[in-house]
């Protein structure tokens, strides 16, 4: 396992689309900081770092740039033989599994770091500091780090058992819009209003402000629904990281099965894969 993985790192320091990767997040950490500066003092508005700060753990930038860089990673052993040179020589199904898990894992964390070292340095002091409590900043950052990780897992269950680079990376990036659209969807619905005001004529003729109920507004049993769907899947996870919608045991319990869960479904079909 030791040598898979001093393997797989060797390869990924050479890696370019990586560095191209790391290069993007750090890129856009840095826009949002100074558009974010520029615009507080164009309207006088004020900045603090929590505004930002989910952004350096966990985001869909991240989460995107983390599935085509496993799919190019994993699908260029495909590609190359190697994996079934690993195999002829001997190595465990598992270990390779398990060498490039953590290699993908690696790299999500390597995507934090890059943002990190903008926010720290220049976006940290530009806004002010946080306003957060510590031990709420600190849920952020674990519930964060641990939700790119499970994304690391589905990613390299998909690059793993589809053997193709371009199927792999059609798979995980349709499948995170497909989650982003549906986290966005949910979470609208939670911030639906209970009321509504409309103008109205009143019977002396009398244009008035009328508050109605929103009939569109989905009953309190959906919504509660909606809301623990936000918690347990990736997307649903980013969407509400650092607000008052996040429920930190939920987030953390489904987010640890979820790894476990990809993870084991993902070495059973590559342990049955003919690739010899």
């Amino acid at each position: 396992m030791v040598k898979l993985l001093r393997s797989n790192l060797s390869r990924l320091i050479k890696f370019k689309p990586f560095y191209a990767a790391l290069a993007i997040q750090a890129g856009v950490m840095l826009f949002i900081t100074l558009n974010s500066y520029l615009q507080s003092l164009k309207y006088g508005s004020e900045l603090w770092a929590d505004m930002v700060f989910s952004f350096t753990v966990c985001s869909i930038l991240s989460a995107a740039l983390l599935a085509v860089i496993c799919s190019l990673f994993i699908g260029a052993d495909y590609h190359n033989g190697t994996i079934r040179n690993k195999l002829i020589s001997g190595l465990p199904r598992y270990k390779i599994y398990f060498a490039n898990l953590i290699t993908v894992m690696v790299i999500a964390e390597c995507m934090n770091v890059a943002a990190m070292l903008v926010f720290y340095p220049l976006t940290l002091p530009l806004f002010g500091g946080f306003i957060e409590k510590t031990n709420m900043l600190l849920t952020t950052f674990f519930l964060g780090n641990l939700t790119l990780l499970v994304y690391a897992s589905l990613y390299t269950a998909v690059a793993m058992t589809t053997k193709n680079t371009v199927a792999a990376l059609i798979v995980t990036v349709a499948s995170l819009f497909i989650m982003t659209m549906a986290a966005q969807y949910f979470l609208s619905e939670i911030n639906a209003p209970l009321t509504y005001t409309q103008i109205v004529v009143n019977e002396f003729g009398e244009q008035v402000q009328e508050t109605i109920p929103n009939p569109y507004r989905k009953s309190e049993s959906v919504l509660a629904f909606f809301e623990v769907l936000l918690n347990i899947f990736p997307s649903g996870q980013v969407a509400v990281l650092g607000s008052d919608k996040i429920v930190a045991w939920q987030a953390a319990v489904s987010s640890l099965c979820l790894i476990g869960f990809s993870g084991g479904i993902g070495l059973a079909v590559f342990s049955k894969e003919n690739l010899k």
